[in-house]
C-alpha cells in the first residue's frame, strides 16, 4: 500500500515545473548578453527599446586601425564576442585581447624635475581573429567590440591582472 502512495505522487504531481528560459527577465537578460535589441522592464510599467549592438566609425588614428582590419574580420570578432552571451566567457575574451605592459618611457612636465606619474603600466589592444592577431587603438578597440561601458572594462582588466575573481552574479 505504501508503495502505490508513492508511485502516484510523485507521477500525478500538480505542481509545474521551473523553465527560467522561459522567464521574461532571463529573456530579457540573454538578449541583452547577446548585444541583440532588447526591452527594459520597470516597476511604473513604462518600458525602453534599446537598439542591437552596431559597429561603429573608424578612429583614424596613427595605428590605421581600420585599414589593418578588415570589415569582414571586424564583423566576426564582434559577432562571435557578443554570441559568448555570458558575461564572465566576454570578460575573459577581453582580458585575453589585453596586453598590460610597464610604461617603458616617462616625461617631466614643463618646470619639473621629477619624472614621478601614477600610471604604472601601459596597455596595448589587440585584435584576435582566427590565429592572427592584430594591433589596434583602443577607440578601435571599442568600436569593433560594439562596447561602451568602459569603466566596467576597465575594472575587468584591474581584475585580471591582480588575480582577482571576476565572477559575478547579476541580474
Amino acid at each position: 500500500m505504501a508503495d502505490r502512495s508513492e508511485q502516484s505522487s510523485s507521477s500525478n504531481s500538480r505542481k509545474r515545473k521551473r523553465n527560467p528560459e522561459e522567464w521574461k527577465k532571463n529573456k530579457r537578460k540573454s538578449l541583452r548578453n547577446r548585444g541583440k535589441e532588447y526591452e527594459t522592464a520597470s516597476k511604473s510599467g513604462e518600458k525602453r527599446t534599446f537598439a542591437a549592438k552596431q559597429l561603429g566609425k573608424d578612429c583614424r588614428c596613427p595605428l590605421k586601425c581600420f585599414e589593418k582590419v578588415t570589415l569582414e574580420r571586424r564583423e566576426n570578432v564582434s559577432e562571435g564576442f557578443w554570441e559568448l552571451g555570458d558575461w564572465t566567457a566576454q570578460n575573459a575574451f577581453l582580458c585575453g585581447s589585453v596586453k598590460v605592459t610597464a610604461v617603458k618611457r616617462r616625461y617631466a612636465k614643463k618646470g619639473e624635475a621629477s619624472l614621478h606619474s601614477r600610471r604604472n603600466y601601459s596597455r596595448q589592444y589587440y585584435i584576435n581573429d582566427n590565429g592572427m592577431s592584430t594591433r589596434v587603438c583602443k577607440k578601435a578597440f571599442l568600436v569593433i567590440l560594439c562596447y561602451i561601458q568602459w569603466q566596467a572594462f576597465s575594472c575587468s582588466i584591474e581584475n585580471a591582472k591582480c588575480g582577482i575573481s571576476t565572477n559575478r552574479s547579476k541580474g
